[in-house]
């Protein structure tokens, strides 16, 4: 199926494939009614932007080593309780003990992902975009969005490192730097971005030298079952969007020995994915290269 995020973002089309489930299990209507009510995120009046947005401010590029079109490599990773732990060890007990999964694993990634693409200035900037839904605490909307509302509902805070800091200090502060964009996301920062679309006339993200994820891990996507059982993968077939190959997922998975975990996609260059595998295992400290798991495709 193909998503067109004018009209929904992941919540919504989960809502959607449900209520088609329950209807090709013999229900007369979907047990939740989708609801429209996009008037509820439309900028205040006057706008006022309170937020500095880097999702959208252009950075400027310095030795920028990224062609503009390149062949993509897809690769998905997967990240069992044994590698999380392994990651959750290289950060002080009282750091890791109170990071999220998504925390201790986006950090890393975001490392690998910048040394992979091997920019050449060390002072360049890049981020990291967080994608958090207003449904939910810490943005929840007050009064909430309604049961139902299906629109796109997310906002992108975004942290900003130098190359050189990213890949050199220490990894929590990486880790410090997800769990501060993340904090960021607040009611307020849902309203300063709509406010941002009217005063800016909806300027599009800015994408080089971004490492954008999406957790799509307590979407409900794995639960859809449309009369034969609940399906063995659900997620999007690979990273990347049309023109963001940058946006990665982390999606629920069990892999082939019944371990539960998260499998995490990555669009990078060719060249940069094999980079990208050897600095993952150099935090891993895994000699055995299918750990983690790992799939790869050039489409």
């Amino acid at each position: 199926m193909r998503v067109n995020h004018t009209m929904c973002d992941a919540i919504g089309f989960v809502q959607f494939i449900k209520g088609i489930a329950e209807i090709a299990q013999g229900a007369s209507n979907p047990s939740m009614l989708p609801v429209w009510c996009r008037e509820l995120l439309c900028a205040r009046d006057p706008p006022r932007v309170t937020f500095i947005h880097h999702e959208y401010n252009q950075l400027p590029l310095e030795n920028d080593n990224q062609s503009v079109s390149f062949k993509p490599c897809h690769a998905s990773f997967f990240f069992g309780s044994k590698e999380i732990d392994a990651l959750r060890c290289l950060f002080p007990p009282h750091i890791a003990q109170s990071s999220t999964t998504f925390d201790v694993l986006t950090a890393c990634l975001w490392r690998c992902h910048t040394a992979a693409l091997q920019w050449k200035n060390p002072n360049q900037e890049v981020r990291f975009t967080c994608v958090v839904n207003a449904r939910f605490e810490p943005c929840r909307l007050n009064p909430p969005l309604p049961e139902g509302y299906y629109g796109n509902a997310f906002v992108l805070p975004t942290a900003v490192s130098t190359v050189e800091m990213l890949c050199r200090l220490p990894l929590s502060y990486a880790l410090e730097l997800v769990k501060k964009a993340k904090k960021e996301a607040t009611e307020e920062y849902v309203h300063s971005t709509a406010d941002l679309m009217a005063i800016k006339g909806r300027p599009p993200l800015f994408l080089t030298g971004s490492f954008i994820m999406s957790d799509i891990i307590k979407s409900g996507i794995t639960d859809v079952d449309y009369g034969w059982g609940k399906p063995l993968y659900s997620g999007p077939d690979k990273a990347g969007m049309d023109d963001i190959p940058g946006l990665s997922f982390h999606i629920p998975y069990t892999n082939s020995k019944g371990e539960h975990g998260r499998l995490v996609l990555i669009c990078l260059p060719e060249e940069a994915m094999k980079r990208f595998e050897n600095e993952l295992n150099g935090i891993l400290q895994i000699k055995d290269k299918q750990n983690p798991t790992k799939s790869i495709s050039n489409l």
